[in-house]
């Protein structure tokens, strides 16, 4: 059995020359999304690290999560750049 992890990235609005924000499961590209999309990912239960890149003129990183996920666990996460900061927080969605 898999553990499951949701990452929405919200969208800040246009936003002009990002090629995609490339979502990380420990250090690895694991899928490429656009602004307002989701992806899901299934990964082994244990610890893990996600995070996600948005390629543009400039790149930004998001923090690291780092978090335990057990079998047959779905989490949800949601990162919304920001304009103001140039920072693209991605957080957990607590139920």
């Amino acid at each position: 059995m898999v553990a499951r992890l949701t990452l929405t990235i919200r969208s800040p609005g246009l936003l002009i020359g990002v090629r995609g924000i490339e979502i990380l499961l420990d250090g690895e590209m694991v899928d490429r999304v656009q602004f307002g999309e989701a992806c899901t990912i299934e990964c082994e239960a244990g610890e893990h690290t996600l995070r996600a890149r948005m390629r543009a003129v400039i790149s930004r990183r998001s923090n690291i999560l780092k978090l335990t996920v057990a079998d047959g666990e779905d989490r949800r996460f949601d990162g919304k750049y920001s304009r103001l900061w140039g920072t693209l927080p991605i957080r957990e969605l607590r139920a």
